[in-house]
């Protein structure tokens, strides 16, 4: 994984190993779970956690009796496209948050990744999105699908808008020149007993990856936020929930079972 070394490993305790899947030859299983340093499964084990799926594309499977189906981090997936294609920066409360509808080509850190999925929208709507993820899985993950959708005749061009950079955002933020780093946008952990709607199987998987690992709170997250954004600080929330601690947000952009909380650089 490129620049692997700059991730946390701890933060992805709640990862018990990889299992071959029916689409990859037995080979691939044991690369990843090289690549990841997990034990190679001949049984979803016991317990809580997740397991790799090393299929193509992989998948995080959640662990457990009556767990819900595997997550996959697939930019070509049909329902990812047509949410792209459903929407423009006036009508899509990120973009609109963002400010993309008055600067096209904003600059945008996406400084807690996850799934990518927002970053992607944003690079389809004109940003230019540099991700950054501490999840050694993560990181590994959103590589490997970002290749696969720069291979996409259709997904080329947002793919090259999108940039990767792995490790702690509290380091890789004062890496990056300040031409790139705009907007700073953290899309944290939500709050116990909240749903994302139409989500929630993804939210369970990254909470039983990271196994109830303390990393950075979402106060810290968005005090180096603000101390390396050039324009602005892009929160997502539960509609209902608390800004995190800090200073209060100066506007809201609200969405449909979420919103987005605006701050001023520090």
């Amino acid at each position: 994984m490129q620049g692997g070394d700059r991730c946390d490993a701890d933060l992805d305790r709640g990862l018990r190993g990889v299992m071959p899947g029916g689409r990859a030859s037995a080979g691939e299983a044991v690369a990843w779970a090289e690549r990841l340093g997990v034990p190679l499964l001949e049984a979803y084990p016991d317990g809580p956690g997740v397991a790799l799926v090393a299929e193509a594309p992989p998948a995080l499977q959640i662990l457990g009796r009556k767990a819900p189906g595997p997550v996959r981090l697939d930019f070509t997936d049909p329902r990812l496209q047509r949410r792209a294609a459903g929407t423009t920066v006036r009508r899509d409360p990120l973009a609109r948050a963002v400010g993309l509808h008055r600067r096209p080509g904003t600059a945008v850190v996406d400084a807690t990744a996850g799934l990518g999925r927002d970053g992607w929208i944003l690079a389809h709507l004109g940003a230019r999105v540099a991700w950054v993820e501490a999840s050694p899985t993560l990181a590994v993950l959103l590589r490997g699908a970002l290749d696969r959708a720069a291979n996409e005749p259709g997904l080329s061009a947002t793919a090259q808008r999108l940039a990767l950079h792995p490790g702690d955002l509290r380091q890789v933020l004062g890496e990056l020149p300040a031409a790139e780093r705009e907007v700073v946008y953290l899309d944290p952990m939500y709050p116990s007993g909240t749903t994302r709607g139409g989500v929630g199987r993804e939210a369970q998987a990254l909470r039983q990856l990271h196994g109830g690992t303390a990393g950075a709170t979402d106060g810290e997250l968005l005090a180096a936020a603000r101390e390396h954004a050039t324009r602005q600080v892009v929160v997502k929330r539960p509609q209902r929930a608390h800004p995190v601690d800090g200073p209060a947000p100066a506007r809201s952009v609200p969405g449909r079972a979420i919103r987005f909380d605006i701050y001023a650089p520090a």
